[in-house]
């Protein structure tokens, strides 16, 4: 049975998303970049998908690798012709207390160190939340799952795990419904822009 396009990219949107942490560093490059080529990419592979010639996982996963890559090599290039990111502000402070004067004196300024803070904390409960939903998972859901993301198919993970192609794609299956699952019920809906965890019980409030 063929599936749609529309299909495809709405069962493996958390798919891309995880690929695109790889590639959470990429120089010069927000994370919501990285994250919205993956997009493009799951788009595109869904397009040019033919059932006949594999799974779609692993076709999606190299479309996806491709595609970050291309971006990555892209900001390097950019790198070489602009060595600093324009977004730098003109007059930006390099002293060490962070002070600047006014008509009411000198004032001391520490939402630098607010926001360090912040992103730390969060950067914790990512990483806690994700480390917990990984747990849920069996080691060969997990070797499954690292092997589909490097762009590898299930023939070769099964030849790699010493199982055969239906059962490695079984259990990717399987790990990505779980861990999709582990954070619905820990109140996570996916990955923001910024690269932690996305609260659906936040968005709910408003």
């Amino acid at each position: 049975m063929q599936v749609s396009s529309s299909k495809l990219i709405e069962d493996h949107i958390f798919f891309a998303e995880l690929i695109a942490l790889d590639y959470a560093n990429i120089p010069g490059c927000q994370w919501s970049e990285a994250k919205s080529e993956a997009y493009m990419g799951l788009i595109r592979a869904s397009k040019a998908y033919d059932p006949q010639k594999g799974e779609f996982t692993a076709f999606a996963s190299k479309v996806i690798r491709n595609a970050l890559n291309s971006l990555y090599a892209k900001q390097l290039r950019m790198l070489k012709i602009f060595p600093k990111s324009l977004d730098e502000p003109i007059a930006r402070r390099k002293s060490a207390d962070h002070t600047f004067s006014s008509d009411c004196g000198t004032l001391h300024s520490i939402a630098p160190d607010i926001t360090d803070v912040r992103k730390e904390i969060r950067n914790k409960e990512a990483t806690a939340v994700l480390d917990a939903v990984l747990n849920l998972l069996s080691p060969r859901e997990r070797l499954a799952i690292e092997a589909l993301r490097i762009g590898k198919n299930y023939s070769e993970i099964g030849e790699s795990m010493g199982i055969s192609k239906q059962a490695a794609h079984k259990s990717a299956q399987s790990g990505l419904e779980k861990l999709r699952n582990g954070l619905a019920v820990l109140g996570y809906k996916g990955i923001a822009s910024d690269g932690f965890l996305d609260s659906s019980q936040k968005n709910e409030t408003h």
